[in-house]
């Protein structure tokens, strides 16, 4: 009979420990959907305000995000580290504002058209390696 006790408080403090991590987890969840949400809503205000995407974009071109890092030698490592962290950035902007994403995009990627513009009147419309 005393095995029957045991079996019986033993279940009802393992229904017990069950019943406190079932509460804890659904707390938890609730936790970290209250901060994603809050994450989505400041990314779409650091974006929106345009200072705060200028800056986002500043941080995104001093981490290298944009360049070409493949050098040959060992500073590609560090190139490519620095821009693991623009990397990380762009892709919680695409995950909670993928407009933003698209918008950093198209900004980045009309000032290098430009810069790519204004390099070929500079050397007379004579673009490099096309032998004119």
């Amino acid at each position: 009979m005393g095995a029957g006790l045991n079996d019986t408080k033993d279940t009802k403090v393992a229904q017990d420990w069950l019943d406190r991590y079932e509460a804890e987890s659904a707390q938890a969840v609730k936790e970290s959907e209250s901060e994603v949400k809050q994450l989505a809503n400041d990314w779409r205000n650091v974006i929106a305000d345009k200072s705060g995407a200028r800056i986002i974009r500043r941080i995104l071109d001093k981490s290298g995000f944009f360049a070409q890092k493949f050098t040959g030698n060992a500073a590609m490592y560090y190139m490519q580290g620095r821009a693991d962290i623009g990397r990380e950035i762009m892709e919680e902007i695409t995950m909670f504002y993928p407009r933003g994403f698209m918008e950093i995009c198209v900004s980045e990627f009309k000032k290098s058209y430009e810069a790519r513009k204004g390099k070929a009147k500079q050397s007379g419309g004579k673009e490099k390696g096309n032998g004119r």
